[in-house]
């Protein structure tokens, strides 16, 4: 029996279906739920989409099979890991401590960090400051829920300092990988920290949050209208390039599946 079965999963499930006979079975979609079981006992439950399924048939037709496997990924959400923040900061530097918070959009998963280094002015006015995924502390190949069914989403970051000091970024990048290998960037906006000579008061005029969208990437390809023509032109097909990407090593909770 497969009941309360604990798995380690670090990027899906394999699930395979079977059948005897000469029946034919087709499944349109399938998923499967778990529970993570976190050290702090917390229950967090996890979606996988496994896709369709056709199995069964008479023996020796076309496409004929009794079993088929399909890899089931995380959905509609994926998890992804922050590489690097790009900052680009205004005429508004500051000298105070400056923290970033970084969460998912799914549920209420954040970490927050400080980020500087012992040999430069990390915040001075008019740079580009950026951080790779080593920079950020206890942050550092944490996984964050990133949902997939909105073209908007995308992990929430907040800028946070201590002092009296001014802050303006004038823009941040954030950029992850999933648990798959796949790359995504995204604009997190501008930040404006101004307490006006004022001590810093959380949530009123020390911290902004901001939730970031998915960069659009840009296409080298024009649209043109043409008028039409009596010549007639021969176009050369266009090869496609198959790439691949290697997929990162990570380890995630164990999970157990769900009753039934």
């Amino acid at each position: 029996s497969c009941k309360d079965k604990k798995f380690t999963i670090k990027k899906g499930l394999e699930v395979t279906l079977n059948k005897k006979g000469t029946d034919t079975l087709e499944v349109t979609s399938l998923f499967v739920e778990a529970e993570t079981l976190d050290k702090d006992k917390k229950i967090e439950t996890e979606r996988f989409e496994c896709g369709r399924y056709r199995i069964g048939g008479q023996a020796g037709a076309k496409n004929f099979t009794t079993a088929k496997s399909n890899f089931c990924k995380t959905s509609p959400y994926v998890y992804e890991r922050v590489t690097k923040i790009n900052v680009t900061i205004g005429p508004d530097g500051t000298d105070d401590n400056v923290k970033i918070d970084i969460c998912s959009d799914v549920n209420g998963v954040c970490c927050k960090t400080k980020l500087s280094s012992l040999l430069s002015d990390d915040w001075s006015k008019n740079s580009n400051e950026v951080w790779d995924e080593g920079d950020l502390g206890k942050c550092k190949t944490m996984q964050y829920k990133v949902n997939k069914a909105t073209r908007d989403g995308g992990p929430r970051f907040t800028v946070s300092k201590d002092g009296k000091d001014d802050l303006t970024v004038n823009k941040i990048q954030v950029e992850t990988v999933d648990v798959h290998g796949t790359k995504f960037k995204y604009d997190c906006g501008d930040f404006k920290l101004q307490s006006q000579g004022q001590p810093c008061v959380p949530g009123v005029n020390c911290s902004v949050t901001k939730n970031c969208k998915k960069s659009t990437l840009r296409s080298n390809s024009r649209t043109t209208t043409k008028r039409p023509s009596r010549r007639t032109t021969t176009r050369r097909s266009s090869a496609r390039i198959a790439t691949s990407t290697k997929k990162p090593t990570t380890t995630r909770p164990p999970f157990r599946s769900g009753s039934g």
